[in-house]
């Protein structure tokens, strides 16, 4: 995986988060880095963020339903990505 889509997917999470406090969705001051990882599992995905459970406490919110939330806006911001197939 190169440092390019690291970035790439990175920029996106976050850009996501944004967009889902903006939009009332999360607490505005609902903050956490970004870290990416390569799955030990194959089965499920490329690369995978544990930011939901970084989050779920400050934002009131369970991680799955927080997930749902990120997804909402990640996978319309993936859509035109040449580099990325989806978002789970």
């Amino acid at each position: 995986m190169t440092k390019d889509i690291r970035q790439i997917i990175e920029r996106h999470v976050r850009s996501s988060v944004e967009d889902a406090k903006a939009g009332g969705k999360l607490k505005p001051d609902v903050d956490s880095p970004v870290f990416l990882e390569i799955p030990r599992e194959k089965n499920h995905g490329d690369i995978a963020s544990n930011i939901s459970f970084l989050i779920a406490k400050d934002a009131g919110k369970s991680p799955l339903e927080i997930a749902r939330i990120i997804l909402e806006h990640l996978e319309e911001k993936v859509r035109d990505e040449p580099l990325i197939a989806r978002a789970e």
